[in-house]
């Protein structure tokens, strides 16, 4: 049986183990990153982000963080950023974009938004913290919109390396107000209209700043996801990617393979009629937006693959016990598995949040609304990280 891809650890001294924050830990013989793996950069050497459009006390646990916040992107992640973001009072003015005019439109009318702008542009002049929650493939056209001099800017994608990368295309380098995040919440549903109350509180929030984030912004960011209620653990965006392929993606993959595999089966028999409670609850997410899975497949295509490869080697192993008729040991790899997830379990009730999942998380639709079955039910400008 293929071993399953390692994750390499950052050199000695790469990041500084102060500042650690605990990541989510994998078990049953998978690599546990140790809190000192998953620390912030150190302090960056680029000029520090001028503090004319930030609260001037970054580490405060209340107060504004920026007179002026905006989201590009009123899907359901980016709304709920929205309306975390007014009811902590973290901004005098919250203003959003959407390429579907209807998100935005929602959001003025529950509240969430105080303005709707024309254009990403028009959201982020004057804003002092810039929040993208837009599908990941989106990014740097969004990016490029975007003048980043004297900003935070933030997004909530489910893939970091890919990001981060778009971000360096569409400005050049990356400004020391970029810190690239990843709220692991969500839903299958899309849309602003299903934005959830305190759907990030007890969540985890992945931060993955890199050699140039400011201290500032990096604070900041913290403070803004700290204030909606989520834990925050920092890993490089390479790191990201690869527990996120094994512990997200891939579950995605197998809810879409498994409803696809049942419908080609034999379509003069509804079969799903039959479905018990079990295939409800493990293809829940294969009702999340296809195209924003479409994406994230393409950007984290690498990681996705050998996480697929080792996985699919595990079938195998089972496809042979099955046929062989070995039970003694298909009974221990279930006692085996069972362990792990009970150990998981326990740990994530005493040492964190539950990490929930990205489902389709709305964001924001990468081009206006199409029709058909096709359309991105998120928004104009969201879907899921």
């Amino acid at each position: 049986m293929a071993a399953p891809p390692k994750i390499t650890p950052p050199a000695k001294g790469e990041y500084s183990a102060a500042r650690a924050q605990p990541a989510d830990a994998m078990v049953g013989g998978h690599a546990t990153i140790a809190s000192a793996s998953v620390a912030a950069p150190p302090p960056s050497m680029a000029t520090p982000l001028p503090n004319s459009l930030l609260s001037d006390k970054p580490q405060a646990l209340g107060g504004v963080i920026s007179a002026r916040v905006a989201v590009i992107g009123c899907g359901l992640i980016g709304a709920s950023v929205a309306a975390g973001v007014k009811q902590a009072g973290l901004a005098e003015t919250v203003v959003g974009y959407d390429l579907n005019e209807g998100e935005t439109a929602t959001g003025l009318a529950q509240g969430v938004l105080d303005e709707a702008a024309p254009s990403v542009a028009a959201a982020a002049a004057g804003a002092g913290l810039v929040v993208v929650a837009v599908p990941v493939d989106a990014s740097e056209a969004v990016f490029k919109e975007i003048d980043p001099s004297g900003k935070i800017v933030t997004d909530v994608g489910s893939v970091k390396a890919g990001v981060v990368a778009a971000a360096k295309r569409a400005w050049g380098s990356l400004p020391p107000g970029f810190v690239p995040g990843h709220p692991i919440a969500g839903s299958e549903k899309q849309g602003a209209g299903h934005r959830v109350k305190d759907l990030f509180k007890g969540r985890r929030v992945i931060l993955t700043p890199t050699a140039s984030t400011d201290e500032v912004a990096l604070a900041q960011v913290t403070r803004l996801w700290t204030a909606l209620g989520a834990w925050v653990s920092q890993l490089s965006p390479e790191q990201h990617d690869q527990l996120l392929a094994r512990t997200s993606h891939l579950p995605h993959l197998l809810a879409y393979a498994l409803v696809d595999a049942l419908a080609d089966e034999d379509e003069r028999l509804d079969i799903f009629q039959y479905a018990a409670g079990g295939f409800r609850d493990f293809t829940r997410i294969a009702s999340s937006d296809p195209v924003i899975w479409r994406d994230i497949c393409k950007l984290n295509q690498q990681q996705l693959t050998a996480a697929l490869a080792s996985y699919t080697s595990k079938l195998q192993e089972i496809q042979s016990l099955l046929e062989k008729g070995d039970f003694a040991k298909l009974e221990t790899l279930f006692k085996r598995a069972k362990v792990a997830r009970d150990r998981f379990m326990a740990m994530t009730s005493m040492a964190g949040p539950p990490t929930g999942d990205s489902a389709g998380a709305a964001l924001g639709s990468p081009t206006p609304p199409q029709g058909g079955s096709d359309k991105n039910a998120a928004s104009g400008y969201a879907t899921s990280a």
